[in-house]
């Protein structure tokens, strides 16, 4: 006669299918086979759990200890673990809950359990969009420790992910959070307040899922379980960081900024502390423009003065304008001064002495107050330079002058051509000009615009020559050669990085761009046949085939 003994043995033998044939002829619980064989399993496996094994926990009745289970089982798979948790979560059974209505025991564990399995539920999506494997770990973690740490080892990947995922809990403390973020840190691989007028726009925010009823303020402190050493960590931790309104007033963010600024400035990183203004500005703050100037001035001083001393916002803005203007002058001499001058590579310095001469601005705001020095300063810079920066070019042709209509000046030089095969030098080029007037000067300027515009064409083919070989007498080998070297950077040339055309809207325009070169006999590639420039175009094109 069967007995209970029998079963004994086949559950300790791991004979379940016996065990179960045994149960439902004593018409038993069935749940003690399933349980036996689900431990087993466990023991043996865990954290490889396969899913043929959740479906054998699927089969058993008794909702409290598969919970349970369900809440301290961990698989290593994601599709496992979320089966888990799901199915944790099906057997917890919402109900209706309602303030004035007491909760029992058994429910408050009931929807205590709901809420962990919805709060693991979140955790494991987020573990896997980055790719974490320590499941175990990240789902009972603070999230708030966990958003700080990330900020204080510059994990912008991990932050973003915290604040995009789990902004209910996280945002409040995002001011915080954020500034935990080392003052060396690039302010734009974080993700950091956006101010819009008077008030800090919201964070994009995308939750795994909408909120649970368990996650109701209310309903948290009616079934909260207090546990000495949680409630004793949560508090320490709550008590050494500040919760900011959110969103926060624009003036709020802009203190904020700040701060982060005067702080990297406090540890002798100005530069940082420049370049966080900047950011915020490009976050919208407002009035950022005065802050950003005295930075800017405290990094040219820092950088400049010979004795090096730490100079932070604060003692700078007590130095007088004397001592400022030592520091940013210590390491010039009169030497230093030419030599930089003659250096080509400081084109961008002339930029900036053209264009604050140029004959919009005041007379007396100008560098350079004379036209005529101004335009012949130009052309000398421009005839000497190899042309290789397009945006310097176009820079300091605008700072031309305009002449009136004047008439030509006996003995006037009117031709650049006529002067560069005696000088290859910007100085001499700019002697040579002081015979030129308003009128030689308007030709030449003329003539400029229109080998400004050729060299803008094959500058979009990294085909740059010197302004002056517009002015040389070309051959038409010369001209052929620039015209392939113009088709071959679309080919996939040196100069081009190797990338060439994809599209066919590029080679189109590059084939109306070799066409206008020609100008009818009249342009840089005037001694070359259409037929010529066409075998070139075709050449390149079937080199990408």
């Amino acid at each position: 006669q069967p007995s209970t003994r029998d079963l004994l043995i086949h559950l300790k033998q791991g004979n379940y299918q016996a065990a179960l044939d045994l149960v439902t002829e004593l018409d038993l619980d069935k749940d003690v086979v399933f349980k036996t064989q689900w431990l087993q399993q466990v023991k043996k496996k865990e954290p490889d759990i396969q899913p043929k094994d959740v479906e054998l926990l699927e089969q058993v009745q008794d909702d409290a200890w598969l919970i349970g289970q369900c809440l301290e089982t961990l698989a290593d798979e994601y599709s496992v673990q979320k089966q888990l948790l799901t199915l944790g979560l099906e057997r917890t059974q919402t109900i209706v809950l309602d303030k004035d209505v007491a909760l029992t025991a058994q429910d408050k564990i009931r929807q205590r359990s709901r809420a962990y399995f919805l709060s693991y539920l979140d955790r494991l999506e987020t573990l896997k969009k980055l790719n974490g494997s320590n499941f175990g770990e990240f789902r009972d973690c603070n999230l708030i420790a966990l958003a700080i740490e990330s900020a204080r080892n510059e994990n912008s990947e991990t932050l973003g992910a915290l604040f995009l995922h789990h902004g209910r809990e996280l945002l409040p403390y995002r001011l915080f959070i954020l500034s935990q973020i080392p003052e060396t840190s690039d302010p734009s691989r974080f993700d950091l307040p956006h101010v819009t007028q008077e008030w800090e726009d919201r964070w994009l925010e995308e939750p795994w899922r909408e909120v649970d009823m368990v996650e109701q303020d209310w309903v948290k402190e009616m079934i909260r379980l207090d546990v000495p050493e949680e409630t004793a960590y949560r508090t320490r931790l709550e008590e050494s960081i500040q919760a900011t309104e959110y969103p926060a007033s624009s003036r709020l963010v802009a203190d904020w900024y700040l701060e982060r600024a005067r702080a990297a400035d406090a540890i002798g990183l100005c530069s940082n502390a420049l370049e966080i203004s900047r950011y915020a500005q490009v976050m919208g703050v407002s009035d950022m423009g005065p802050i950003i100037t005295e930075y800017e001035w405290l990094c040219k001083y820092v950088y400049a003065s010979q004795d090096n001393p730490y100079v932070d916002l604060a003692s700078f803005q007590k130095k007088s304008n004397y001592e400022v203007l030592e520091g940013l002058l210590s390491k010039t001499s009169a030497k230093t001064i030419v030599d930089d001058m003659f250096h080509h590579h400081r084109l961008d310095w002339c930029c900036l002495v053209c264009e604050n001469s140029k004959p919009t601005i005041d007379i007396e705001d100008r560098i350079i107050k004379d036209d005529f020095d101004l335009s012949r300063l130009v052309l000398s810079i421009l005839y000497s330079n190899d042309g290789s920066n397009m945006d310097h070019l176009v820079r300091l042709f605008e700072c031309l002058p305009i002449f009136p209509d004047t008439p030509q000046q006996d003995n006037e030089m009117i031709d650049m051509a006529t002067i560069l095969p005696y000088t290859s030098t910007p100085l001499g080029v700019f002697t040579a000009l002081q015979s030129a007037g308003a009128f030689g000067l308007t030709l030449m300027m003329d003539v400029l615009q229109g080998h400004l515009s050729s060299a803008e064409v094959l500058a979009r083919y990294h085909s740059h020559v010197p302004l002056r070989w517009y002015l040389e007498e070309q051959s038409a080998k010369s001209q052929q050669q620039l015209c392939t070297r113009m088709a071959s950077q679309a080919a996939g040339g040196v100069e081009s990085g190797g990338s060439h055309f994809d599209r066919d809207d590029d080679w189109r325009e590059l084939l109306d761009d070799m066409i206008r070169l020609r100008d009818d006999g009249k342009g840089v590639f005037g001694k070359l046949d259409s037929a010529i420039i066409l075998e070139i175009f075709f050449s390149s094109l079937l080199r990408c085939a």
